[in-house]
């Protein structure tokens, strides 16, 4: 009888352990998941955000030339090229990363520098 409670004793021992392996191994993963998501929104969330800033900002400012009226600002105007330049450094610091920078399209990287270069050509209002 001794034999036979120590075997089984012994069995889920083993059993125990492999579970605690996998349940470690888990764990792990959850870790690498959490920190993966905590760095998606600490350090890409910002970047996309400027990203979208500055399409929105192309979008208002042509709006706001086709329709509403015929020049900008000097404030307008700087502030659409802080958010401009903005935007292109945070696509380029995305382009480097690996896996990542496939992500931003190329019809978005050609609209904010077109922009930036015929920022001279927006009549601006006196």
């Amino acid at each position: 009888m001794g034999i036979i409670l120590t075997t089984i004793n012994t069995f889920f021992g083993i059993f125990n352990t492999l579970f605690g392996i996998v349940n470690t191994l888990f764990m792990l993963i959850n870790i690498i998941f959490i920190g993966g998501l905590v760095l998606a929104f600490v350090y890409f969330g910002p970047k996309i955000k400027s990203i979208f800033d500055g399409f929105t900002a192309y979008q208002s400012m042509t709006t706001k030339l086709s329709a509403e009226s015929e020049c900008l600002t000097d404030k307008e105007l700087e502030d659409f090229k802080n958010k401009m330049n903005a935007a292109k450094d945070n696509i380029e610091q995305i382009k480097k990363l690996p896996v990542i920078g496939g992500i931003i399209p190329e019809n978005i990287v050609s609209m904010i520098t077109d922009a930036l270069s015929n920022l001279d050509q927006v009549p601006i209002c006196k």
